[in-house]
């Protein structure tokens, strides 16, 4: 085997080593340009690529494309002339094209340096075409890095619209002038639909998370960063730059979102109004529990509720807003949908009013704007009708509505509305369950399920698996203590004679 090092330096370049028998054709890969190769297996099952990152790079991505078969690939970093340990990036994936991304805040973080790319067949037997075995797979090999750069300049107190996509690399970087004596610096984030973090540096960018001076990362899309004078180290006068960065996979989408910068502790007017739940549209049966359904994020994850009264009481399952050790949390964040294709807007905070860990139940009220401004007064949010205790028996068809992590392929997704039918009644010693053979998936928790008139049954608690058959099981609202329910009821009939 002969090793053939090729050069290539294009602005930001990169340096590809190939191993190939002799006689064969050179393959550079440069940056933005596909390269064509093949996999010649009865000359073993892998071919190794030599990465070369150039100092102060971002990010690199690799994507491989196999229209024949399902080629892997994997790559890890050289140090001097001796592999870096165990492969620590791999991409195995069914749809013919494979992945794998660097950047300053994956782990591992991007490195200057070599790094080998091994492009392989994993298995025994050799993969069949039309006409038998393939000895030859051709395939594809792109390489992409993104370097430093500033992509905005944000104006106090003005909202700047902002996109992640493929292009950006996942990450946009901000640079601000903090003018002497100014309060603070604050950077809040609007519109996100996933999960967003911020991190920050003063006097140059941030080339790794071990220079990030100040950082606000969180589950939510909405992050606010804020920096005064009495943090370590302090506030001070001069040029800050500012990260955003994303966790979706932007080959195929664009996440749109804006940046309010301001130099005070107080969150800026923008943030302060008041965003209104959507009102139904059409005559569905479905239209007002899907106005009514909503997200619920903590920082230990997210699960779905219901709002039940109009004025702002959520019925949910007690683990959606419970700590790792089962106790109740103080405060949740709740996400209201206006695009039914899009994940939900964090609207809302709420406080966990009533919870029972042994049904599984809690009930959490709205008590302000994200940014803990007050309601409007009288304000009426949406709410679904109540079904009957007793009102549906086995076979009847159920609704199941909420936020399960199937979804969608990002780190929050949209709305969802699945289908079965009430396949019957468990009892335990806690309750006696609905079982459904409706699909529910993590996320899904505390959301609601409907009868076949759109009337809120119960909550998506939990389901049962077995090999390939799973029933969920749903808390009905006779669940509920006696007291619950009582002011539930009193709090929507004063609601209606309003």
């Amino acid at each position: 085997m002969k090793q053939i090092l090729i050069p290539l330096l294009i602005g930001l370049g990169l340096v590809l080593v190939l191993e190939f028998g002799s006689g064969a054709d050179e393959l550079v890969l440069e940056p933005g340009r596909m390269a064509a190769a093949t996999l010649d297996l009865r000359d073993g099952a892998s071919q190794l690529w030599s990465l070369q990152v150039p100092e102060g790079s971002h990010g690199v991505e690799v994507q491989l494309f196999c229209a024949q078969t399902d080629l892997d690939i994997r790559m890890r970093r050289i140090r001097g002339f001796r592999r870096a340990g165990k492969l620590p990036l791999e991409g195995h994936s069914e749809l013919g094209i494979e992945e794998l991304i660097l950047t300053r805040f994956t782990t591992p973080a991007i490195e200057p340096g070599a790094y080998e790319i091994e492009v392989f067949w994993d298995y025994a037997e050799r993969p069949y075409g039309l006409e038998g075995p393939l000895d030859l797979i051709d395939y594809e090999l792109a390489a992409r890095v993104t370097a430093p750069r500033v992509d905005a300049h944000p104006s106090p107190g003005i909202a700047t619209p902002m996109i992640l996509d493929a292009d950006s690399g996942g990450w946009r970087t901000l640079e601000i002038e903090v003018p002497e004596g100014a309060a603070a610096l604050r950077v809040d984030l609007l519109y996100a639909t996933a999960d967003l973090d911020l991190f920050a540096r003063r006097g140059e960018p941030v080339g790794d998370l071990d220079a990030v001076e100040f950082s606000a990362e969180t589950e939510l899309g909405s992050e606010t960063l804020l920096i005064t004078a009495d943090d370590d180290p302090p506030l001070r006068a001069g040029t800050w730059y500012v990260d955003v960065v994303g966790y979706e996979d932007f080959t195929n989408t664009v996440l749109g979102f804006a940046v309010v910068v301001s130099f005070q502790e107080e969150p800026p007017a923008p943030l302060l109004r008041f965003l209104e739940m959507p009102e139904p549209e059409g005559d569905s049966v479905l239209e007002p529990a899907l106005c009514a359904t909503v997200e619920i994020l903590t920082p230990h994850g997210s699960g779905s509720g219901t709002v039940v009264t109009p004025d702002g009481w959520i019925l949910t399952n007690a683990h959606v807003v419970s700590d790792p050790g089962d106790e109740a949390l103080e405060e949740v964040v709740i996400a209201v949908t206006r695009d039914r294709s899009m994940p939900p807007q964090e609207t809302f905070r709420g406080r966990v009013r009533e919870f029972d860990m042994t049904l599984d139940l809690a009930l959490v009220e709205i008590v302000s704007g994200l940014y803990d401004q007050p309601l409007p007064e009288g304000y009426r949010f949406p709410v679904p009708d109540l079904a009957p205790d007793g009102s549906v028996r086995i076979g009847d068809p159920i609704w199941v509505l909420g936020y399960p992590v199937t979804g969608g392929s990002g780190s929050r997704v949209s709305i969802t509305v699945t289908r079965g039918v009430i396949s019957g009644w468990e009892r335990s010693l806690a309750d006696t369950w609905i079982k459904c053979d409706a699909e529910v998936t993590s996320g899904n928790s505390g959301g609601a399920a409907l009868d076949a008139l759109g009337r809120l049954l119960g909550v998506p608690t939990s389901v049962v698996a077995e090999g390939d058959g799973k029933l969920s099981y749903i808390a009905p609202l006779a669940s509920r203590p006696s007291a619950w329910r009582g002011a539930l009821l009193r709090r929507r009939a004063a609601a209606a004679a309003r």
